[in-house]
């Protein structure tokens, strides 16, 4: 059975850490409205089911009738098939319940025997194509539902795991290292990036730079009394190689202070200052760095 989710399905397996497709919406409705459906389908199905007594065994399975008639061939046995309701089918060495003897009767008096001859199987005796008969249509019936069920169920399964595989494929191998490679700020990100991105996308994005935002605040206030450099966002595998970048102003900032004295910051102004003075303004948005 083929579904809608194997179109999104598709669709994921484009996105990589250099592509974002365009947010499928319409499609993960077409998903969402499925596995809303064939749920129906399912409590629709279920209040069909008749209820049938248990599928009776084959008739080279027949389970052996014993009673209390001694083995010197004494008549004055105290339960015979029909008359005494406690006589024990043992089948495969264990006992049957007392609605399976009802069920294995009935088939006995059906088909004429104790299952061990090629009678005809009677009228309500109906083989499914497996092996096994069924003392009625309703049983017979009953058991043809259950392949169905399955089938709606799975595909309910393999829907659900497509949308979590759509959504985790586009949040873990482009979005969170997109916000990553500027600085954890989506001021930073390209509008062509966001135009992308659904509305619960951006959102997540949002969340998650304040998080990482609040989080670069409490190591610093831990640290502060440590020289140490705890910017989150730097990449640690490909670290800088020059001290001094080249940036242009792109909101006034007023005067700076760093390390060399106080720095006048308008807007379209160019300078030419230490990565790690500015590093943090590049992030906020305030400055650019030009390459």
């Amino acid at each position: 059975m083929r579904s809608e989710g194997q179109k999104l399905l598709l669709e994921a397996k484009r996105t990589t850490t250099e592509h974002l497709p365009v947010y499928n919406e319409q499609q993960v409705r077409i998903v969402s409205r499925e596995v809303r459906q064939l749920w129906e389908q399912i409590e629709a199905l279920t209040t069909q089911i008749p209820e049938a007594p248990p599928p009776l065994l084959s008739r080279h399975e027949q389970p052996t009738i014993t009673s209390n008639k001694n083995i010197n061939g004494d008549n004055n046995s105290s339960s015979t098939l029909g008359t005494t309701p406690q006589q024990q089918l043992k089948y495969q060495g264990s006992t049957l319940s007392s609605s399976q003897q009802q069920q294995q009767m009935l088939y006995s008096s059906q088909t004429g025997g104790g299952g061990g001859g090629d009678d005809d199987a009677g009228e309500y005796d109906i083989d499914d194509g497996t092996g096994t008969h069924y003392a009625n249509p309703e049983a017979a019936a009953a058991a043809s539902y259950g392949a169905e069920l399955l089938l709606y169920q799975l595909t309910i399964h393999q829907n659900k795991r497509i949308l979590m595989a759509y959504h985790h494929r586009r949040l873990d191998d482009y979005l969170v290292p997109l916000l990553w490679s500027f600085h954890g700020s989506v001021s930073l990100v390209p509008p062509q990036a966001r135009d992308r991105m659904s509305h619960t996308e951006r959102e997540f994005m949002s969340t998650y730079s304040k998080n990482l935002q609040s989080y670069q605040s409490q190591l610093e206030s831990a640290y502060s009394d440590y020289d140490i450099d705890l910017e989150l966002t730097h990449n640690i595998e490909h670290p800088p190689r020059e001290l001094f970048i080249e940036v242009r102003v792109v909101q006034d900032c007023g005067q700076v202070q760093t390390e060399f004295g106080t720095v006048n910051l308008e807007k379209g102004s160019q300078h030419f200052l230490r990565r790690a003075d500015v590093e943090h303004l590049i992030a906020q948005g305030y400055l650019q760095h030009v390459n």
